[in-house]
């Protein structure tokens, strides 16, 4: 199975979901929401979510929502990026605004894979690294509340021309930013703290794992 151009959260218990999918024999080629609850052994179109225009970039599901009934996901015409949120199939745009300009999440071309992070221990933390396609600028963003009502959004690192493309975070107060550069940083509460150190290299870093 090849999946292409957008991301997939995949739970201990099968589901996972995606919105371009090419199989060796049949393609599922159509910009729609595709799930499959076996481990990618069968897929089938859901109207678990709603895509406003393109492909769904970043797709999450909280930790905590084993029925995959809450998702976070990034959507919206090239120019127009947005970050929205689906409960039971109703979607709602939930994207931060700074400076009169809206963050959401970008394209594959211009986001890392981790755009969206939901907190493992508090499903209201979530950690966006936001984009606004007419400047160009990637701002970070996090809320206390984004399973609740309108979610009211905190400015980590104002927007410009910062590094940082992906995130994590397991701990409510704690998140590790990735990105371009060698970028890596750690926020503690509200504080962010450069840890690139001494390393010089100029590649994006993907990913990163501890125990």
């Amino acid at each position: 199975v090849v999946i292409r151009r957008s991301v997939v959260l995949a739970s201990y218990t099968g589901p996972a979901y995606v919105t371009r999918l090419y199989l060796p024999v049949t393609a599922i080629t159509n910009a729609v929401p595709i799930r499959t609850d076996d481990y990618g052994a069968t897929w089938a179109s859901t109207s678990a979510f709603t895509l406003n225009s393109g492909l769904a970039t970043s797709i999450v599901v909280p930790y905590q929502n084993t029925a995959f009934t809450t998702i976070f996901y990034g959507d919206g015409a090239a120019t127009a990026r947005r970050i929205r949120r689906s409960v039971g199939g109703f979607a709602l745009d939930i994207s931060p605004t700074s400076g009169g300009n809206i963050y959401g999440v970008g394209l594959a071309s211009n986001q890392g894979n981790r755009a969206i992070a939901v907190c493992d221990s508090d499903a209201n933390t979530l950690v966006l690294m936001g984009y606004n396609q007419s400047t160009g600028n990637y701002g970070v963003f996090r809320t206390r509340n984004a399973i609740t009502g309108t979610p009211i959004w905190e400015t980590l690192i104002a927007p410009g021309a910062i590094a940082y493309r992906s995130a994590y975070t397991g701990d409510r107060n704690l998140a590790y930013l990735i990105g371009t550069n060698g970028a890596i940083a750690l926020v503690d509460g509200s504080t962010v703290y450069n840890k690139k150190g001494n390393n010089t290299s100029a590649g994006t870093i993907v990913g990163i794992a501890g125990g």
